[in-house]
């Protein structure tokens, strides 16, 4: 599998300035001038996504949307969730104005695969936003934020921690595990990927939003500035 690599750049819109290979805890503030965004043209994504197929956090039929492509096991994936994501849930998405769909792709490790699988497993449950949190809840917890990033290089996320994760959700875990070990969504994940490359993404989180790849968790001003545009 074609790995792509983790970073955290500078800057965000139309193209990477600079970026690091390691998590850092802030991202650099950084301002998006609205004046180079087109907002005739500020929402080219599909206005409704489809929960039997996307993993939608956040209303089907929100106006606003985020396409994130991300995996479980990066560390600013999860400087995402917990801090601007945590943000845009708050502030747009419980209103109902911003839906996320997240495309889960597998660039770190076998545990990739096997955790992203795991979310169109819970998906069939209609219980994926659950799986999403308590996972990425359970990296942050026991390694993340201890600075423990050696755990990239380990196949850490067994289909038996996985199940311990989200051990406190209302998924039923047998059904997911049985769905995980059967390799039934590996398909839609290698889809996913593939997707990811034909549309510029060099590594995780990225974001597409009206049209722009946005690299990296951004502080949230960045994040408001296009969804506000699309709800123009």
């Amino acid at each position: 599998m074609k790995r792509l690599y983790i970073f955290i750049p500078i800057l965000v819109v139309a193209g990477i300035i600079g970026f690091t290979q390691l998590p850092s805890s802030k991202s650099e503030q950084t301002k998006i001038d609205e004046t180079t965004i087109n907002s005739d043209t500020a929402n080219p994504q599909a206005s409704v996504a489809d929960p039997s197929k996307d993993l939608i956090i956040g209303k089907a039929d929100a106006k606003a949307t985020i396409i994130e492509y991300g995996d479980f096991k990066c560390p600013s994936c999860n400087q995402f969730h917990h801090n601007a994501g945590a943000e845009l849930r708050n502030n747009y998405i419980d209103s109902g104005q911003l839906k996320i769909v997240f495309k889960p792709i597998a660039v770190i490790g076998p545990d990739s695969e096997r955790s992203a699988v795991g979310a169109y497993c819970a998906n069939k449950q209609s219980k994926f936003v659950e799986y999403h949190d308590a996972l990425f809840n359970y990296m942050w917890d026991n390694y993340y934020k201890k600075a423990n990033y050696s755990v990239e290089s380990q196949d850490l996320l067994t289909t038996d921690v996985i199940k311990t994760a989200v051990k406190n959700t209302s998924i039923d875990t047998n059904i997911l595990s049985t769905c995980i070990e059967s390799g039934t969504e590996v398909s839609t994940v290698a889809a996913n990927l593939t997707s990811a490359e034909n549309s510029g993404v060099r590594g995780t989180p990225t974001f597409i939003i009206n049209g722009k790849n946005v690299v990296g968790p951004q502080p949230y001003a960045n994040f408001k500035t296009l969804v506000d545009i699309q709800l123009r």
